[in-house]
């Protein structure tokens, strides 16, 4: 990529790239030599081909300079002094300086030395006497002293490695020899990256585009990097690859932050970051808040739903929209999304839901208020209600027959039985009579969610206390002591069985009994409910009674599909002036392009006139338009209507190549004078009281009026408008490919008041035309295009009169580039080191530019562009890696082709070298030095040495005159394994012996890593905590620890890391850590928190009033709490499924909801706990609110209350007739010595397993009893007894076949209505 990047910054010179330096390279690689020994350099240029000639310049120490110019790219140098080359159209080269020493010790090091590269240093001495031992001095300081090797190697040079080297020599103790100061300076591989983004403070929702920027050293463009992203040094954008590039598709405001890059070569030897760059997204504020309705308009109708749908324009980002009432402080609702469109539902709108409403959006910035909507709802429609009215009256003419019925079957002494659905024992003596019952009030049954099981006994105990005047009955608020209010409330007991041997009921006997009776008696009641009059009479008037409700037209709406077309409607005049006199008429027409319109309106300066009719006669200046079905509206026309003496009359528009005829018309034409026409206030020679222009166009345009000798007339404006514009030829598609098929397409458009105009066009090439006739069709196809028609084209489009052409257009057809061939070429037959190889890489057919590119075994070695058709060419000097499968690539930017493969084989004998390996100690230690030492005992020089670890390289070393060759190595822990050595001279590599290196490590500071099965730990979860040292010799020993409480150990025998799960629970909150420990020593890892999230509980929703009755204008509390759950927490209140509000508790604890009581409170509330981890419900909650103020007006009421009384009579009605039956088929007595009056306590069933009772909390019903009178009901349970019953808690009653659930009524008469009562205490 960076190779592609140095391509397109070539410059053109002279119609040709301006090549960057060459570069010269060494052989040997050594800057100072001994005086009598060559140097070949060798000048590279850009081109990857051997360049014919080169010239060199030269210049000595003594100031002289030289330049020759020869064939060939290569000069051998056998004189000291500074050296460049340069090839054909570059600059020179950097220069290279050689020395030729005289000396007896020479400091051999490379020419140029690279970061990252393995720095190889040469102590070398003049002569066959060989040196002892060797010393190098870095900057003064001893960096290495050695008697086996006098070589020198440090592997992955850095920048701080530069300075100053020499090395001494020893022959003996008493000589000892110094070599020459060598200055050496490591390179820059490429410079610190630097991170460029598209945009620096982009808007949110935007994408932004990351490029990592550096360039590579000029003699190392084709090193291969790879680029990795980050984001606030821990959050990796992207892994380690080949692109230099990334995009970020959308970016939000959580992504601010300060970003950076990093660049490493393949080999890993260099790695740098780039300095952090901030990125600090906007947030687009929301703007221009609507709110919108469905049905639209603000129009609903009583019981359907209403939607409010609030809308932003702009806005980015999380929005939260929260609708609003007027003069309401509480919100609606409220839904935060990341979208600029929420809505919200209200299932059944209602009368008292009528008003102005408004919606907010705020995304950090602050709510913006939308305008107000007023809301109307209508009412169900007056023929329906009094419809409804007159089922009414049906239903209280049913009550007042039935209550007839009920008062003559009670005065002849007879009564109705309360139980419908199952017959009760047998009652206990001392019962009250029921003659002397008032009539009964029945409540409407509270169930709570109690449950029951077999053996238990249940009933409830209802009381009324008497009150004692009206002033006490309007206090709002008593207490049952204070006996100032009437209180019904029920008292649930339970009896566990404690006697496993008895049961309730005495035998299975019994129970049969007690069903058969009940089974019979229902037949029984069955049989006269259905010969009793009234139920006849009801079945009759109950049906017509709802067939009368259900009639009448229900309101809805009608839904037109509204759309809008592209084209508009289109306005017409007959005469086809714009200038009348008073009195005339005139006729517009409406047209819809293409289609007879169906509906028409007609306005006048936005005042609706008519509809409905096509044309439309006007005798009255102003401006006109129409509106052709849903169409937008058409252009205004201007008509007057005037009582001049003169007037000109123009056509309403005017196009090109028109004939236009402007008249002069004199209101009283008995004599004839002369008229005069202007333009512009300029004459027009013309004669006559008509102006004719043939084929208008823009020179016509003007102000034109007209004279004669006693007045002038109006002015009339003429513009000459375009028939059609330019038009615009189109190819699809725009760069085709050769021998794919084309279409031309010539755009244009004709003007909407000329549509019914016919359109020619013509195709042309080279301004010649095609074969195909010029046609009506706009298109024109070209089945296959090829190269060859890579010309320009154009088209024509008009009438017979009006022609335009189109500008040129170039149609550039593309070649895909075919496959190369790739040719190698060397100077032998057989390739030895040193050689020139020249590649050669050429496609016969592709569109320019194509790019080469030459592979060695899949590693890049060079690549050159050409911009034209011809091939590529790359050479260079054969060495031993060069052996291997060569082929290239072409590309341009349509195809990738890859050559076939061309081996190469470079050979050289070489014999089998001996590796040895040198250690300070016997047991190698991480940190200690190691000498490796590789020797061939023959083969040709130079020999080039290579040392092996696991297969993997780590370095080399080239013997020019023979001998081996030494490599030092600072061991680390990925040193143990086995080593071996490699012996090439170009011809064949040898391989010697492996040796087996162990290397001791001590353990390394562990890692502990969590794993959880979510972002965050909750209670109950099971978090693997993994403890891993990186390094250190096995076996290791892990050990885990919670605040330094030991929780569990584990051995890794093989070494790597060990497992300790643990399942968590809200104490395990807290610091861990593990400690990793082996022969070597014990480490310990940093310490990890984990915080323990506790789910949120099931809330309980507690509603507070202040009295026991709620009536309408009281205000309620509720209130809802989890008992448990990690904090926050948010608290959400529905009233019946619907959202009232919500409220946080951000350190945990409940929650309050305050709200006015209004009559449609009534129902059922419910909370939902939510700590973004759980979300948990309450039960419900009912609200039952009484006093409502006033009686609506309405069928809905009237229906509604005849339809309750009619089921409340009926249901009272079946009742006596019930109780009756029973008393006459011998059921029932007449009083029940259970209970007496006189008892000063309520007496509780005689049961010899009732111990205790249990007594649960009143429930209060708004139930307004006769003074003086104390009423409450007993429920009990006869189920078979269950052997060991005990207590458990209470359940909703269900209709099962064992159990029997019945209620008795019993009344008992205080001291002020019956003398001989006692009341209940």
């Amino acid at each position: 990529m960076l190779l592609w990047a140095a391509l397109l910054i070539l410059v053109p010179v002279s119609g040709q790239f301006a090549l960057p330096k060459p570069v010269i390279s060494l052989h040997p690689p050594w800057t100072t030599v001994f005086l009598g020994e060559t140097v070949n350099l060798t000048c590279k240029g850009f081109h990857s081909y051997k360049p014919e000639k080169t010239k060199w310049y030269h210049a000595n120490y003594k100031g002289e300079k030289e330049e020759r110019e020869i064939s060939g790219n290569t000069l051998k140098v056998c004189g000291s002094g500074e050296f460049k080359c340069q090839v054909r159209g570059s600059p020179p080269s950097d220069p290279v300086r050689l020395y030729f020493s005289t000396g007896l010790l020479i400091l051999q090091a490379p020419h140029s030395v690279f970061e990252g590269d393995t720095l190889f240093l040469r102590c070398q001495k003049q002569g066959k006497k060989k040196l002892s031992a060797v010393k190098y001095i870095w900057n003064g300081n001893t960096l290495y002293k050695s008697n086996k090797s006098l070589d020198l190697s440090i592997p992955r040079a850095s920048l701080n490695n530069s300075g100053h080297y020499q090395c001494i020599g020893f022959m003996d103790k008493n000589h000892v020899l110094e070599s020459n100061p060598k200055v050496i300076k490591i390179q820059e591989l490429f410079p610190r990256p630097k991170l460029n983004a598209t945009a620096f403070q982009p808007m949110e929702g935007s994408s932004v585009n990351l490029t990592c920027e550096t360039h590579l050293h000029p003699e190392r463009l084709d090193t291969p990097l790879h680029f990795t992203f980050f984001r606030d040094k821990g959050v990796i954008l992207s892994g380690w690859n080949n692109s230099s590039e990334l995009q970020i598709p959308i970016i939000w405001k959580e992504d601010s932050g300060l970003y950076g890059c990093g660049i490493e070569t393949m080999t890993h030897s260099v790695r740098k970051h780039s300095l952090l760059l901030e990125i600090s997204v906007q947030r687009i504020p929301v703007s221009q808040v609507s709110m919108e309705t469905q049905p639209p308009g603000g129009q609903a109708v009583e019981g359907e739903t209403l939607v409010l749908v609030c809308s932003v324009a702009e806005g980015t980002g999380y929005t939260t929209f929260s609708w609003h009432r007027e003069n309401m402080k509480e919100s609606l609702g409220r839904k935060t999304e990341r979208s600029q469109r929420a809505e919200l539902e209200i299932p059944a709108i209602r009368e008292s839901h009528a008003g102005g409403y408004y919606c907010t959006a705020d995304n950090s910035y602050g709510p913006v208020h939308s305008e107000v909507v007023n809301i109307t709802v209508r009412e169900i429609p007056s023929n329906r209600s009094n419809l409804m009215g007159l089922g009414a009256a049906g239903g209280f003419f049913s009550i007042l027959l039935l209550l007839f019925f009920c008062w003559s079957w009670r005065k002849s002494g007879n009564n109705f039985q309360e139980e419908e659905t199952r017959s009760p024992p047998n009652p206990a003596s001392g019962e009250s009579p029921w003659s002397i019952c008032p009539a009964q009030v029945q409540l409407q049954p509270l169930y709570v969610n109690v449950q029951y099981q077999e053996g238990d006994l249940v009933y409830s105990e209802i009381q009324t206390i008497w009150l004692r005047g009206e002033e006490e009955a309007r206090a709002s608020r008593t207490s049952l002591e204070q006996k100032r209010t009437s209180i019904v409330y029920s008292e649930v007991k339970i009896q566990p069985s404690t006697n496993p041997a008895e049961e309730v009921s005495s035998s299975k006997d019994e129970d049969m009994e007690c069903h058969t009776n009940v089974f019979n008696q229902k037949l029984m009641f069955l049989g006269q409910y259905l010969l009793w009059p009234p139920f006849w009479m009801v079945l009759v008037f109950m049906p017509l009674w709802a067939i009368l409700l259900v009639l009448g037209p229900v309101p809805g709406q009608s839904v037109s599909r509204q759309f809008t077309a592209a084209l508009k409607s289109r306005i017409s005049v007959q005469p086809p002036w714009t200038n009348y006199f008073s009195g005339d008429t005139a006729t517009l027409s409406c047209h819809k392009p293409g289609f007879l319109p169906y509906q028409i309106k007609w306005y006048r300066g936005g005042r609706l006139l008519s509809r409905n009719t096509n044309t439309f006669q006007v005798n009255e200046s102003g401006n006109f338009k129409c509106q052709a079905d849903n169409l937008p509206p058409s252009k205004s026309v201007h008509l007057d209507f005037s009582n001049a003496q003169l007037i000109l009359q123009a056509p309403f528009e005017v196009f090109e190549k028109d004939s236009v005829v402007l008249k002069c018309q004199e209101k009283k034409r008995t004599s004839r004078s002369n008229i005069t026409f202007y333009r512009n206030g300029q004459h027009l020679p013309h004669q006559g009281a008509e102006y004719h222009i043939q084929n208008a166009d823009l020179q016509h345009n003007g102000d034109y009026h007209c004279k004669n000798r006693y007045a002038s007339s109006n002015k009339v404006k003429i513009q000459v408008q375009e028939l059609f514009p330019r038009p615009v030829l189109l190819a699809r598609p725009s760069q085709p490919i050769d021998g794919s098929p084309v279409d031309l397409i010539c755009d244009t458009q004709l003007s909407p008041q000329k549509s019914n105009v016919q359109l020619k066009f013509c195709f042309l090439k080279d301004d010649l035309i095609s074969r195909q006739v010029c046609r009506r069709d706009p298109e024109y196809h070209i089945p296959a295009i090829r190269k060859e028609d890579s010309t320009s084209y154009i088209c024509k489009a008009g009438t017979s009169n009006i022609w335009k052409t189109s500008r040129p257009f170039q149609i550039p057809v593309q070649i895909p580039v075919s496959l190369p061939v790739l040719t190698l070429s060397t100077a032998r037959a057989k390739a030895l080191e040193g050689d020139m190889a020249t590649l050669r890489c050429e496609a016969q057919r592709g569109s320019p530019p194509i790019w080469y590119q030459f592979y060695h075994e899949n590693v890049p070695l060079g690549s050159s562009t050409t911009s034209s058709i011809g091939g590529a060419s790359l050479s260079f000097p054969l060495t031993t890696e060069h052996s291997g499968k060569y082929y290239c690539t072409a590309r341009n930017h349509l195809r990738l082709q890859y050559s076939k493969a061309v081996s190469l084989f470079v050979i050289v004998p070489v014999s089998r070298p001996t590796l040895t390996l040198r250690t300070p100690r016997t047991q190698a230690v991480v940190g200690d030095t190691i000498e490796l030492h590789c020797e061939a005992p023959r083969g040709s020089p130079p020999i080039l040495y290579q040392f092996y670890h696991e297969n993997i390289i780590l370095g080399r070393h080239t013997a020019p005159s023979g001998g081996g060759a030494s490599f030092n190595l600072s061991l680390t822990a990925e040193h143990s394994g086995n080593y071996f050595c490699e012996a090439n001279n170009g011809q064949e590599a040898q391989r010697s012996v492996t040796i087996t290196l162990n290397v001791i490590v001590p353990v390394s500071h562990p890692g502990l890593t969590l794993r959880m099965p979510r972002t965050q730990a909750v209670v109950g979860d099971t978090v693997e905590f993994h403890c891993e040292a990186l390094t250190g010799s096995p076996p290791i020993q892990y050990q885990f620890y919670h605040e330094n409480v030991n929780l569990g150990n584990s051995s890794a025998l093989s070494g790597g890391g060990a497992s300790f799960n643990l399942f968590l629970t809200e104490e395990h909150s807290g610091n861990y850590f593990c400690e990793a420990s082996n022969v070597a020593g014990a480490q310990q890892s940093e310490a990890v928190s984990i915080k323990v999230i506790v789910p949120v509980s099931r809330p309980v929703l507690t509603l507070r009033a202040p009295k026991a009755q709620v009536v309408v204008g009281d205000v309620v509390e509720l209130l809802c709490e989890a008992l448990s759950g990690s904090p926050p927490i948010l608290y959400q209140f529905y009233y019946e499924n619907i959202t009232l509000g919500n409220s946080s508790a951000p350190f945990g604890g409940g929650a309050f909801f305050n709200f006015s009581v209004t009559r449609e409170h009534s129902g059922n509330y419910s909370c939902e706990a939510n700590n973004r981890l759980w979300a948990q419900q309450s039960d419900k909650v009912t609200l039952f609110v009484t006093g409502l103020t006033g009686d609506r007006s309405g069928s809905v009421a009237a229906g509604l209350t005849g339809m309750l009384l009619s089921m409340v009579v009926l249901a009272a009605g079946a009742l006596l007739f019930h109780c009756w039956l029973s008393r006459k088929a011998g059921r029932m007595p007449a009083s029940d010595p259970t209970r007496r009056p006189s008892d000063s306590e309520p007496q509780e069933p005689t049961y010899s397993n009732v111990s205790g009772w249990v007594e649960l909390q009143p429930v209060y019903s708004n139930v307004n009893s006769l003074g003086g009178d104390v009423v409450y009901s007993e429920v009990r349970w006869c189920t078979k007894a269950r052997p060991y019953a005990v207590a458990s808690v209470p359940m909703v009653p269900e209709n099962k076949g064992s159990p029997v659930i019945y209620t008795e009524v019993k009344v008992a008469c205080t001291s002020a209505s019956k003398p001989n009562c006692q009341p209940p205490q």
